[in-house]
Protein backbone atom coordinates (compact mmCIF):
# COMPACT_ATOMS: atom_id res chain seq x y z
CA UNK A 1 0.00 0.00 0.00
CA UNK A 2 2.93 2.30 1.21
CA UNK A 3 4.37 1.61 -2.35
CA UNK A 4 1.39 2.43 -4.48
CA UNK A 5 1.12 5.69 -2.47
CA UNK A 6 4.77 7.16 -3.39
CA UNK A 7 3.74 6.12 -6.78
CA UNK A 8 1.38 8.31 -6.87
CA UNK A 9 3.27 10.51 -5.53
CA UNK A 10 5.31 10.82 -8.65
CA UNK A 11 2.02 10.60 -11.15
CA UNK A 12 0.87 13.55 -9.65
CA UNK A 13 3.94 15.88 -8.42
CA UNK A 14 6.43 14.90 -11.52
CA UNK A 15 9.06 14.69 -9.00
CA UNK A 16 10.60 11.82 -6.99
CA UNK A 17 12.32 13.73 -4.59
CA UNK A 18 8.89 14.32 -2.41
CA UNK A 19 8.20 10.72 -2.56
CA UNK A 20 12.03 9.02 -1.64
CA UNK A 21 12.13 11.91 1.30
CA UNK A 22 8.84 10.93 2.41
CA UNK A 23 9.64 6.89 2.22
CA UNK A 24 13.44 7.45 3.99
CA UNK A 25 10.80 9.46 6.92
CA UNK A 26 8.74 6.76 7.49
CA UNK A 27 11.47 3.81 6.94
CA UNK A 28 14.38 5.07 8.95
CA UNK A 29 12.93 6.85 11.50
CA UNK A 30 12.34 4.66 14.99
CA UNK A 31 8.72 3.78 16.09
CA UNK A 32 7.23 3.33 19.50
CA UNK A 33 8.25 0.36 21.99
CA UNK A 34 6.10 -2.10 20.66
CA UNK A 35 6.01 -1.23 17.48
CA UNK A 36 8.05 -2.80 13.95
CA UNK A 37 10.57 -1.34 12.76
CA UNK A 38 10.14 -0.58 9.07
CA UNK A 39 12.92 -0.55 7.47
CA UNK A 40 14.01 -4.16 8.02
CA UNK A 41 10.77 -5.63 6.96
CA UNK A 42 10.74 -3.23 3.69
CA UNK A 43 14.50 -4.50 2.79
CA UNK A 44 13.29 -8.20 3.73
CA UNK A 45 10.02 -8.57 3.02
CA UNK A 46 8.57 -6.18 1.10
CA UNK A 47 11.46 -5.78 -1.55
CA UNK A 48 11.51 -9.14 -2.92
CA UNK A 49 8.39 -8.99 -4.06
CA UNK A 50 8.94 -5.15 -5.60
CA UNK A 51 11.54 -6.49 -7.31
CA UNK A 52 9.76 -9.79 -8.72
CA UNK A 53 7.27 -7.35 -10.08
CA UNK A 54 9.86 -5.34 -12.00
CA UNK A 55 11.17 -8.55 -13.42
CA UNK A 56 7.67 -9.43 -14.81
CA UNK A 57 6.65 -5.90 -16.00
CA UNK A 58 5.64 -6.45 -19.61
CA UNK A 59 8.06 -4.49 -22.17
CA UNK A 60 6.15 -0.95 -23.00
CA UNK A 61 4.42 -0.67 -19.80
CA UNK A 62 6.33 2.52 -18.25
CA UNK A 63 8.59 1.72 -14.72
CA UNK A 64 11.63 3.09 -15.38
CA UNK A 65 11.04 6.32 -12.18
CA UNK A 66 9.63 3.81 -10.23
CA UNK A 67 12.86 1.67 -10.06
CA UNK A 68 14.87 4.42 -9.92
CA UNK A 69 12.73 5.99 -6.72
CA UNK A 70 13.35 1.84 -5.00
CA UNK A 71 16.43 2.56 -5.39
CA UNK A 72 16.99 6.00 -4.34
CA UNK A 73 14.78 4.71 -1.12
CA UNK A 74 16.99 1.92 -0.55
CA UNK A 75 20.16 3.77 -0.73
CA UNK A 76 19.04 6.66 1.17
CA UNK A 77 17.68 4.60 4.19
CA UNK A 78 19.75 2.71 4.57
CA UNK A 79 22.60 5.92 4.93
CA UNK A 80 19.92 7.33 7.48
CA UNK A 81 19.57 4.63 9.65
CA UNK A 82 23.47 4.73 9.62
CA UNK A 83 24.23 8.33 10.62
CA UNK A 84 21.01 7.77 13.23
CA UNK A 85 23.20 4.83 14.50
CA UNK A 86 26.58 6.89 14.41
CA UNK A 87 24.13 9.87 16.06
CA UNK A 88 22.84 8.03 19.10
CA UNK A 89 26.37 6.12 19.92
CA UNK A 90 28.06 9.96 19.83
CA UNK A 91 25.47 10.97 22.35
CA UNK A 92 25.26 8.06 24.58
CA UNK A 93 28.16 6.23 23.87
CA UNK A 94 26.04 3.36 24.18
CA UNK A 95 25.54 1.04 20.31
CA UNK A 96 22.06 1.59 19.73
CA UNK A 97 19.72 0.19 17.09
CA UNK A 98 17.24 1.51 17.41
CA UNK A 99 15.45 0.39 13.67
CA UNK A 100 15.47 -3.73 14.78
CA UNK A 101 19.13 -4.15 13.66
CA UNK A 102 22.05 -2.56 12.45
CA UNK A 103 22.26 -1.15 9.00
CA UNK A 104 24.98 -2.71 8.24
CA UNK A 105 23.53 -5.83 8.63
CA UNK A 106 20.33 -4.70 7.01
CA UNK A 107 22.99 -3.60 4.21
CA UNK A 108 24.98 -7.36 4.55
CA UNK A 109 21.14 -8.98 4.09
CA UNK A 110 20.50 -6.94 1.35
CA UNK A 111 23.38 -8.00 -0.52
CA UNK A 112 23.14 -11.32 0.25
CA UNK A 113 19.34 -11.44 -1.28
CA UNK A 114 20.71 -9.67 -4.31
CA UNK A 115 23.53 -11.83 -4.83
CA UNK A 116 20.89 -14.91 -4.53
CA UNK A 117 18.79 -12.86 -7.00
CA UNK A 118 21.40 -13.52 -10.25
CA UNK A 119 18.28 -14.34 -12.54
CA UNK A 120 16.98 -11.11 -11.78
CA UNK A 121 17.48 -8.00 -14.36
CA UNK A 122 16.08 -5.68 -11.74
CA UNK A 123 18.07 -7.05 -9.06
CA UNK A 124 21.19 -7.01 -11.04
CA UNK A 125 20.27 -3.64 -11.65
CA UNK A 126 19.53 -2.31 -8.10
CA UNK A 127 23.16 -4.06 -7.15
CA UNK A 128 24.96 -2.29 -9.67
CA UNK A 129 23.69 0.87 -8.57
CA UNK A 130 24.29 0.56 -4.62
CA UNK A 131 27.87 -0.60 -5.86
CA UNK A 132 28.39 2.31 -8.39
CA UNK A 133 27.66 4.91 -5.20
CA UNK A 134 31.18 5.47 -3.62
CA UNK A 135 29.70 6.82 -1.01
CA UNK A 136 26.95 3.90 -0.16
CA UNK A 137 29.96 0.80 -0.49
CA UNK A 138 32.24 3.26 2.06
CA UNK A 139 29.46 3.09 3.93
CA UNK A 140 28.35 -0.80 3.63
CA UNK A 141 31.74 -2.28 2.44
CA UNK A 142 29.60 -5.66 2.36
CA UNK A 143 28.72 -4.40 -1.38
CA UNK A 144 32.06 -4.19 -2.27
CA UNK A 145 32.88 -8.14 -1.64
CA UNK A 146 29.13 -9.71 -1.60
CA UNK A 147 27.31 -8.67 -4.95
Amino acid sequence: MFWLELNLIIKTDATADAAKRLAVFVLATPRALRTPPLLPIFLHNVLPSLIDTFDNVKLGQPMAGDLELLIAIISSSLMAALQLERALYATSGEQVYPLGSSSSSMASRLALDLRHRKSSSKGKLIAQRLTSSQTFVTSFPVFKTEV
